[in-house]
């Protein structure tokens, strides 16, 4: 197996590395990941801002108010902007100050400049 991925931290934003992984021979390794994601996943994509509307396929509304949605990653079909791992629950809050309780599970914390995303894994 390979795995593609960006560094983690921004000393070294921009350059690609390389993790291969290969286990009883290259025959035998397929390339079942591209980039960091599995096949057949999508990772949120938080550049230009987020619109939950264009990963309503995948995600299930649970609860929504005026300045908050949470909502379920169905199916798994996508991977967190933050650590590229599949997530559980997405919280997006457009209020300027959140208070969480303790989800009980790791979670990941995404901005962009109108939204606060909260991801648990």
């Amino acid at each position: 197996m390979s795995n593609f991925r960006l560094a983690p931290d921004d000393s070294m934003r921009g350059e690609l590395f390389l993790q291969s992984y290969f286990i009883g021979g290259p025959e035998s390794s397929i390339l079942n990941w591209i980039g960091h994601l599995p096949i057949g996943m999508e990772q949120l994509d938080i550049s230009g801002g987020f619109d939950v509307h264009d990963y309503r396929r995948g995600l299930k509304l649970l609860q929504e108010s005026r300045e908050t949605k949470q909502l379920e990653n169905r199916g798994n079909e996508f991977t967190c902007p933050a650590c590229g791992k599949r997530f559980d629950r997405l919280f997006i809050s457009e209020k300027r100050t959140n208070t969480f309780d303790d989800p009980g599970t790791p979670f990941c914390i995404a901005r962009t400049d109108t939204k606060l995303l909260v991801l648990t894994h």
